[in-house]
């Protein structure tokens, strides 16, 4: 009878999975209450064009925004002057089209192969746990699962935050969220010289029209210029029995839902700059 269940659970989680593993059209409609008096202006991260996502119907916003602030193929986000916004609510409507990204390797590839390497981390914690478990390995694919797998066996997935772990964050802490995974992978691919960039966004749920999970993954850039995705907080779950989302080494889903690329972004707003680790959650400034 166990045996029978078994088997039942995990046609359930491949039925539930194999959504996520072909095109889907998302369908995304948001509701943002702004409060608040004390700030002047509110910032609204949209969603990009990337070459696994399309916008298939123009963004709508309700009231119109401000301005728009954009680095291209990094971010995009609508900017509200809570000075002149009379309507305390904001509507965000759209629809997506999004395409699992997977990598079929059909070369492989050396750390040397790469012109011009990451500049290596300055963090000397980071530099000896790259060393101690890359060795002398020098194929790239095989390093790159070394140092996620490594991610895997230390970190636990638990308390969720709004803002983003820092690496030092999650080798301290231990527990963490998507984020906290994603900054460690990519401190230690940067350690080993493997150029990389964080995603942010969101996880939709099937059959939601509202319902967006905060997510965080990363690419690897390999030396041919093309991308390597990675997405060990849902591994991580999932070897657990705690989703069936499609996501790990090498391949993401179509149920995502992209912001941006990258940390640390510089966003010029009234005249001042102000510094944002991640665009995801709308925020107030």
């Amino acid at each position: 009878m166990n045996a029978l269940k078994l088997m039942v659970r995990q046609s359930l989680e491949k039925l539930k999975a194999f959504d996520y593993t072909r095109s889907q059209n998302l369908h995304i409609d948001c509701r943002y209450d702004v409060d608040g008096n004390t700030v002047r202006y509110y910032i609204l991260p949209l969603p990009l064009e990337t070459g696994t996502q399309k916008t298939i119907s123009p963004i709508s916003l309700i009231p119109s925004a401000t301005k728009f602030i954009e680095r291209k193929s990094v971010y995009k986000a609508a900017v509200y002057d809570l000075g002149r916004l009379s309507e305390r609510r904001i509507l965000l409507r759209t629809d997506i089209r999004t395409e699992p990204l997977v990598y079929r390797q059909k070369q492989t590839y050396r750390l040397s192969d790469y012109l011009k390497p990451e500049t290596s981390m300055k963090d000397a914690r980071v530099n000896a746990i790259v060393r101690g478990v890359v060795g002398k390995e020098n194929d790239l694919f095989a390093l790159m699962r070394r140092l996620y797998e490594y991610v895997l066996e230390k970190l636990v997935y638990d308390n969720p935050i709004e803002g983003l772990y820092t690496y030092r964050e999650a080798l301290k802490k231990k527990r963490v969220d998507c984020g906290g995974f994603a900054s460690l992978l990519s401190a230690l691919l940067s350690g080993a010289g493997i150029p990389n960039r964080l995603v942010a966004g969101f996880l939709k749920k099937k059959g939601s029209r509202t319902n967006l999970s905060m997510h965080a993954w990363l690419e690897a850039v390999l030396p041919d210029g093309s991308v390597f995705p990675m997405d060990p907080s849902v591994e991580w779950r999932r070897r657990r029995g705690q989703t069936a989302r499609y996501g790990g080494f090498g391949y993401v889903g179509s149920d995502r839902v992209v912001t941006s690329y990258g940390t640390d972004h510089r966003l010029l707003v009234g005249g001042k700059i102000y510094s944002c680790p991640i665009l995801q959650n709308p925020f107030k400034l």
